[in-house]
């Protein structure tokens, strides 16, 4: 291998080791949620790294809360691939979670197509497995886009695949997945509502005694601004905001950033608070009524008085079923039902253990949408 050619595969495969903790290193797998900031030629992309193993699954549900769109990464070779997709692996759990959050647009990329020889067929047959169940769990095929490569060695991520380096790939002409991402459609940015920026990350500051990461989910906000963090109910005051290009003067919906916050200390602030306008604050309650849709997956019915742990953004929250409104499946509808089933839609009353910031869903549908 050639030392331009190696310096170019160093260079695609740092896109790809996105582990930052020794542990995950150690153990071959994703444990938090990893962020890396990429320029495209359009835009500036945060992507969020959600590891894939089910013991943390709470933390990919803190990263899909926070996403515009979803890519999901499945292995080529069979044994694997098989694995993940069959049954209630982890492939269609994920599928159906970043779904759940109202994302309509995602991207899965096939990877380790090496290990297959870069098979045209067995590509077209995890595509069309794939497209299918997709479709069921409620993305519209023209929101979805597939994209082959092997991230090891850096083939179709950033450039187009050299077929004189992998001729066996030749059948493949699409764009690489860096120019793929600069394709989706961002939708509307909320930037007229009252500011919502839900917290992410807590950390302290150089010169500063707070600050904290996370996204805007509506309304605006610039430096000097004097916001309610919630539930708490403490004022405190915006020093500096940063982006990942740098400090700014301000920051719109959709942003990814880190607030440098006065007049509060680092230990009255927590992951899943809410920073909002102090005239018009984010709404805070402990007990909601909650439109739900069971999975197929769902390992139990749920029943009065169950405990259950609700999500909602970066936050997790335990919490109790106190009452079982209505059911509805495909051929009725139930009053006041026993228990509810797997692929139901029904109304339930909830009552969390703390106050948590939640509005209703024709307000902002981030902060009324939750996954128990």
């Amino acid at each position: 291998v050639s030392d331009e050619l190696q310096e170019e595969r160093n260079r695609n495969m740092s896109m790809d080791v996105s582990d930052e903790l020794q542990e995950e290193r150690n153990r071959n797998m994703s444990m938090d949620v990893s962020v890396l900031n990429v320029d495209t030629e359009n835009r500036a992309i945060t992507i969020l790294d959600c590891p894939g193993n089910r013991d943390f699954t709470p933390n990919s549900i803190s990263g899909l809360s926070q996403a515009d769109v979803a890519l999901l990464v499945v292995d080529a070779s069979p044994e694997n691939f098989d694995k993940g997709f069959e049954g209630d692996g982890q492939t269609k759990e994920y599928a159906l979670l970043a779904r759940s959050f109202g994302i309509s647009q995602m991207g899965v990329i096939i990877n380790k197509m090496d290990t297959i020889g870069w098979s045209k067929h067995r590509y077209e047959e995890i595509v069309g497995n794939l497209t299918k169940f997709l479709k069921s769990s409620g993305f519209r095929e023209q929101n979805l886009f597939f994209i082959p490569c092997d991230a090891l060695q850096g083939q179709n991520i950033i450039s187009q695949l050299d077929f004189n380096l992998n001729p066996a790939a030749s059948w493949h002409d699409g764009v690489p997945l860096l120019k793929r991402l600069d394709m989706f459609e961002t939708g509307e940015r909320d930037s007229a509502s009252h500011f919502r920026f839900a917290i992410s990350d807590v950390y302290k500051g150089h010169s500063i005694t707070a600050v904290v990461g996370g996204k805007i989910e509506s309304g605006v906000v610039t430096v000097g601004d004097r916001l309610l963090l919630q539930p708490s109910s403490l004022l405190c005051q915006v020093k500096w905001i940063r982006s990942h290009q740098g400090n700014v003067e301000y920051a719109i919906p959709g942003e990814s950033i880190d607030i440098g916050l006065i007049g509060i200390e680092l230990s009255q602030i927590a992951i899943g608070d809410v920073l909002s306008d102090p005239e018009h604050p984010v709404s805070v309650g402990s007990e909601f009524t909650a439109q739900i849709v069971t999975f197929a997956q769902m390992a139990r019915p749920i029943i009065l008085g169950q405990c259950i742990e609700i999500h909602l953004q970066n936050l997790s929250e335990a919490a109790i079923v106190t009452k079982l409104i209505e059911t509805s499946d495909k051929s009725k509808k139930m009053q006041r039902p026993r228990y509810i089933g797997s692929q139901m839609t029904a109304q339930i009353e909830i009552t969390c253990r703390k106050p948590i910031c939640i509005e209703p869903f024709s307000n902002c549908k981030a902060f009324g949408r939750v996954i128990l």
